[in-house]
C-alpha cells in the first residue's frame, strides 16, 4: 500500500498544512479543530516515516505506537479538562501538562525519525538536524525538503538545486 501523502508536491503539502492551521484556529467547537488538525499532521508524518522506511527496506521503529500515542495525547489534551468540568471535579491545570509534553515528544520523534531516514537514504550521509528544522519551519522548509523526499522515494539521486542545507 502506498501512502499518497508522502509523495505530494510541496505546494500541496504547504496548502494542506495551512488549511489545517486555519481549521485549528476557526473551528473552536469543543476542540474539534485541534483534533482534526492533529490527525492530519500525524497522518502526514506517519506516511512519510512508513514510505521512507519501506522504500529502502529499513525497519521502522515504534512509528505506529508513537503516532497512536500522539493522537491519544492530543485528544486527552483537549477533552480531559472538559470531562473533568462536566463531572464537577476540581482539578489543577497541570493535569493536562503530561499530555501536552507527550504530544510534543511524539511530534519531535516522528520529525526526527524522518530526518534520520532521509539523511541515511541520501547516499548514506550522516544525520543532520537541518532536515528536522526544515520540517518544523514548514512553509519555507517543506518547499526545499519535499523534492528531496520525492527523489528518495522514487530512487533517483537528489537534485542539488533543492538542497540549501548542505
Amino acid at each position: 500500500m502506498s501512502h499518497k501523502l508522502s509523495t505530494l508536491d510541496a505546494w500541496k503539502i504547504i496548502s494542506m498544512l495551512t488549511i489545517t492551521g486555519i481549521i485549528m484556529v476557526t473551528v473552536e467547537y469543543y476542540g474539534i479543530g485541534f483534533i482534526v488538525s492533529s490527525l492530519i499532521v500525524f497522518a502526514w508524518l506517519y506516511s512519510l516515516n512508513i514510505e521512507l522506511s519501506k522504500t529502502h527496506k529499513i525497519k521502522y521503529k515504534h512509528v505506529n505506537i508513537v503516532s497512536a500515542i500522539g493522537i491519544i495525547a492530543s485528544i486527552a489534551f483537549v477533552y480531559l479538562p472538559i470531562i473533568l468540568y462536566l463531572l464537577k471535579v476540581e482539578y489543577n491545570a497541570l493535569i493536562i501538562l503530561p499530555f501536552g509534553i507527550a504530544l510534543l515528544y511524539c511530534l519531535y520523534y516522528l520529525v526526527n525519525n524522518i530526518s534520520i531516514l532521509l539523511a541515511n537514504l541520501e547516499n548514506g550521509k550522516e544525520y543532520k538536524f537541518k532536515a528536522a528544522i526544515l520540517i518544523w519551519a514548514w512553509p519555507i522548509g517543506l518547499w526545499f525538503l519535499q523534492p528531496r523526499i520525492q527523489s528518495v522515494l522514487s530512487n533517483k539521486k537528489p537534485n542539488k538545486s533543492f538542497q540549501p542545507d548542505r
